[in-house]
C-alpha cells in the first residue's frame, strides 16, 4: 500500500517571528522525503502557497499578521511512493511580535555638554516591518 499520515498538527504560538512545526504520525514503510507546503489564509476565506515555505517548520513574517496560517504533507516512503496530501487545522490569526531592536549605533562625542544622536533599526510590535530609523537627541 501507499504510505500515509495518520495525524498532522501545528505546534507553536501564532506569533510574528516564533517557529512553528509540525507533529505528524506517518506509517507505511520508511519515510523518504515528505513535501511540505506552508499556506496563508485570509478572513475572508482566500487561501494561498507561502513561496519558500517547504520544511517541517516555518516562521510567520509581517505579511503574515492577520492571516490563519496551515501546512499540508505529501508523504513520500523512502522508494518513492506517495500517499495522499493531508491538510492540517489552521493557527492563527497571527499577531504582531514583540519589539525588537536590530541595530543600534549612537553618534557624537561622549563628552559632557555635547550632543549625541543615535540611530536605530527595530521591527514587530506594530504590525509593520519596515527599518525605522530614528534620530533622537540626547545631553548628557
Amino acid at each position: 500500500g501507499s504510505p500515509k499520515l495518520l495525524s498532522l498538527h501545528i505546534v507553536g504560538n501564532a506569533v510574528e517571528g516564533t517557529t512553528l512545526r509540525i507533529e505528524k504520525t506517518y506509517w507505511g514503510g520508511e519515510e523518504g522525503d515528505s513535501v511540505y507546503r506552508w499556506l496563508r489564509t485570509s478572513s475572508d476565506g482566500f487561501q494561498s502557497e507561502i513561496m519558500g515555505a517547504t520544511g517541517a517548520s516555518y516562521m510567520p513574517s509581517i505579511d503574515d499578521i492577520g492571516f490563519f496560517i496551515s501546512v499540508s504533507c505529501e508523504p513520500v516512503r523512502s522508494d518513492w511512493a506517495r500517499g495522499p496530501i493531508v491538510l492540517s487545522e489552521q493557527i492563527g490569526p497571527i499577531i504582531p511580535g514583540p519589539p525588537t531592536c536590530h541595530t543600534l549605533e549612537i553618534l557624537g562625542s561622549m563628552i559632557e555638554g555635547q550632543r549625541l544622536n543615535f540611530n536605530a533599526v527595530y521591527s514587530g510590535g506594530s504590525g509593520f516591518y519596515y527599518p525605522m530609523f530614528i534620530n533622537s537627541c540626547l545631553y548628557v
